[in-house]
This record gives structure tokens, sequence and C-alpha cells, in this order.
């Protein structure tokens, strides 16, 4: 079903793709603008893979040396004798390890890793995958919303190489074991939302399971509520506003009240040999009644004040890293989400525009959104541990907003009167950097320059002529402007993906 969209592109710029008719209902394979963009998105992974294991130095940062790197070791070790990792015998005279929070017990990538490879490959390989399959997986997504080939291509590039880069190598390890199966999770709902029969609906459920499956083993916790969260809330989504000829109202809401409860089903059930240890564990520690009981009631980290979130958003350095969205990735994003409604912008754009916009106020002391998340359970008092992690709910929405204002640029030529628009992200960013300028967040130059070469690509496209000028009189044919017609929009599409 997946092959089959992308054979026919995705869809129409602006619209979702065409819903899939089964498994004999279309063209199959990839297009040869898929070969050629999955082709430089493998070919950037592994470059960066490679850059990441020989130039090794983030292995000595001081949680993944003195914690994961160990206890990864162990783990291997247990499972290369074809045992149970049930007991570590090497800390506080013995201590659970199938049930420690982050012993890799249940997650694939480290459990294969371990037992087959060195610690260190293993680890490295595992950094590997991630990176591989969120990258593939995002752009698989993107094409099933209807994005083309290069919007695609740029989303996947600015997901994998934007903050969960430093999540999978320099900090944040748990984020990157949450966030590596986000893109697939919600390609199975998507899929799943798209299918005409009952049936054609299991191989996508099954899908979403196995990747909640691995979020749950990845980050326990408060990743525990995201996992199953999110596609239960994107699967509401989409029954609500549907693909483009997506059923009718009462057969679509059974099918995502069915995929909001099967994919997370399925997940607990695939993960139920991590996350059942994991709660024995936790109701014997001295965890058991949360974390007020912790000195200073618990709170690792204190919540962001906005002048630290406006900076780490929008700022640049190796301390921003683990939030920055990037100049370019901000203008893009902006435009997708100001730059048109209904057939000039994809429909899953709201969806996603809230996945970028409401995680980051989460990390402030209170928001119109904290309320809502409190009806959670136990929501609060994971958050209130450190309120800075709900910047990973992100996770892959800023790239998707860019993709879809990449895909957006070919209908903008020729619309002069969208000029305003294309302007106002940078003149919002600008804003943000005079306010914060001495502040110790304030922002760099690197992301305003992106930014700023965004918009000027961007307000080129607007400013060329149409490609369809209306005709001079009637009766004649209108000029053929050959095959260069429609290249002033794909050259800047191709410069806003390098930029980004």
């Amino acid at each position: 079903m997946t092959t089959e969209v992308l054979a026919r592109g995705g869809g129409q710029p602006g619209e979702t793709a065409p819903a899939a008719t089964g498994v004999g209902g279309g063209r199959r394979g990839l297009t040869p603008g898929d070969a050629r963009a999955i082709a430089v998105l493998v070919g950037l992974t592994a470059l960066v893979a490679w850059n990441r294991a020989v130039f090794d130095s983030w292995l000595a940062r001081f949680d993944l040396m003195t914690f994961f790197l160990p206890w990864y070791h162990l783990l291997g070790e247990r499972l290369r004798d074809l045992e149970v990792p049930a007991w570590n015998p090497h800390l506080f005279s013995g201590t659970p390890l199938a049930g420690d929070p982050e012993s890799g017990w249940g997650y694939l990538p480290a459990m294969l890793g371990a037992a087959l490879l060195p610690i260190i490959a293993a680890f490295k390989a595992m950094v590997a995958l991630h990176l591989l399959v969120a990258g593939l997986a995002t752009y698989a997504l993107a094409r099933i919303l209807g994005m083309g080939a290069l919007a695609a291509l740029g989303a996947a590039g600015i997901f994998v190489f934007g903050p969960f880069l430093k999540w999978t190598t320099h900090c944040c390890l748990i984020f990157s074991q949450w966030a590596t199966w986000v893109p697939l999770a919600l390609l199975g709902v998507e899929l799943a939302m798209r299918a005409r029969r009952w049936r054609e609906r299991i191989v996508p459920w099954c899908l979403t399971g196995f990747a909640v499956s691995q979020s749950l083993a990845g980050w326990i916790g408060e990743g525990w509520l995201y996992a199953l969260g999110l596609p239960v809330a994107y699967a509401a989504y989409r029954a609500l506003v549907p693909p483009a000829g997506g059923e009718p109202l009462r057969p679509r809401l059974l099918a995502g009240a069915a995929t909001a409860a099967a994919g997370p089903a399925l997940g607990l059930a695939l993960g139920a040999a991590g996350v059942l240890p994991r709660l024995a564990f936790s109701a014997e520690s001295y965890l058991a009644g949360g974390y007020e009981q912790l000195p200073g009631g618990g709170v690792l980290n204190p919540p962001w004040t906005p002048e630290r979130l406006l900076g780490s958003l929008f700022g640049s350095g190796y301390d921003a890293r683990s939030a920055a969205l990037g100049g370019a990735v901000v203008v893009l994003a902006g435009v997708a989400v100001l730059g048109g409604r209904g057939r000039r912008r994809l429909a899953v754009v709201p969806f996603f525009a809230a996945l970028t916009l409401v995680p980051p106020l989460l990390a402030l002391e209170s928001s119109p959104f904290h309320p809502l998340f409190g009806l959670i359970p136990r929501w609060r008092e994971f958050h209130e541990h450190d309120a800075w992690r709900a910047i990973a709910l992100m996770s892959v929405g800023p790239a998707l907003l860019a993709g879809a204002g990449i895909e957006s640029i070919a209908a903008w030529r020729g619309r002069w009167r969208l000029l305003p628009v294309v302007r106002q992200p940078l003149l919002g960013l600008l804003a943000v950097a005079t306010g914060l300028r001495g502040d110790r967040y304030a922002i760099a130059t690197p992301p305003l320059l992106a930014a700023a070469a965004a918009t000027a690509l961007l307000a080129a496209v607007v400013l060329l002529p149409p490609l369809n000028p209306p005709l001079p009189r009637r009766g004649r044919r209108r000029p053929s402007r050959g095959r260069g017609g429609a290249g002033g929009g794909r050259w800047a599409a191709v410069a806003l993906v390098a930029i980004a």
C-alpha cells in the first residue's frame, strides 16, 4: 500500500495524497524521484553515521560512559548466554537489570547490537540504525501525506540531522529511543485511515504497534504517556480531517476509533516483557510514591524561563542544539502555517503545527496547555521532575511543517500578494533576537542568516511571473515555456532543502 501511493507521486501540491485502493489497485514500485531522494538520504545518513563512529569523543559523556554502555554491555552478555537479564550483581549489592528503566531490556536495537557486537561497536550501530529508521520513516510519511520527493527529502533530513542527532549521540538518549519510532507509528496510523477494507488495516496497526512497543522500551515514564497518546491523537485528527477522497464520516469515525485503540494496544502487548518488570521494580523502589518524596520535591531541572525557551528554539551552539529548529526551518514552517488554506495547504498542517507549538510551552512554568495535559494520569508528576523534556514531544512536527513549506513553493509562483506572508517568520525571528540582545540566551548570527536566505529564496519565487498567464486574445494559443517553465520554483526548493 505504501509503495502504491509513492508511485503515484503522493498527491497534488496543497492536497493530501489519494487514498490507496488496495494491494492490486495501482502501479507498484518507487518513482525515479523517490529512488534519487532515498539514495541521497541514505548517503547523507551513512556520512553522518561514519562521522559519529570515527569522531567518537561523544561516548565519553558521563551518562553514556558511566551508565548506558556498562548496562548495555551486561545486557549483551546475558543475552549471549541465552539468559533473561534479570539481575545486575555489580551495583548496590545487586539490583534488578531487566526492571531498571534504562537497562535496554525490550529495546531491540540495544539488545541485538549488544548481543552480537562489542559494546562500543554496538552502540555506534544503534546510532546509525536510529538515523536510518527515523529518516526513511519520515520520508515515507511525508510522501504519503502528499509531499513530493524533494519536500519529503527535506523533511527527513531536517528531522534526522536536527536536534534528534544530538539526542542520539551527545545527550538525551531516551529522547532518541522514543522519537526514532514516532514517524513509523504515525505512518501506520495514516495507512490504516486510508485503507478501505478492515483487513487492509491489520498490517498498518501492527506497524504502529511495533513502533509503540519500541518507544515504550526506549523512554520509561513520561515517554510511555507520549508513546501511547500521540498515535491516539493523530488517529482522532485524521478521523475528523480525512485524506482526500476519504470515507464518509461514520465509517471514518469507526476506523479512527479502532485505529486509536489497536495500535497502542498492540504496542502494549508487544512491549509487555519490557513494561511489566519496570512496573514491578518501581513498586518496590523508593520511587513507588513518586518524585515528591525526594529532596527538593523531586525536581531535577526547574522549568525554563521564556528567555531560555526562545533562545533554545531559535539559537545555535552546543547548548541550544537539543531544541534548536534552525532559521530556515522557522521560515519554512511559518509559511506552511500562514501561507494559505484549502488546496494550497496540506490537510495535516494544523496537527503538526500544534505538535510543534504546544510542547515548547509545556517547558515553561505554566501555559494554557498545562491543565489539559494535567488530566493525563501521572503526567504532572513526571513533568515536574524535569519540565524541559516535553520538548521531545515536538519530534517530527517541525520537520514535516518545513516539508509542507517546501512543497508549497510551486503554487506560490506569481502570487505577489503572498509577499507579506513570506517575510513574517523572518520579522518574528528578528523581533525575538532584538528582545534577547544582551541576554545570556541571545540569538547568534547563523540562524538569522539562514532565515534571511530562506526568505529571499521564497520572495524570489513569489515575484516570478506566473507559469500560466491569461491568454492574450481569444483563439490564440498560450506560448509554450518549454521544459524549464517550472524551473524557478524547483531550483528554489533545492536550495531551501540544502539550507535547511
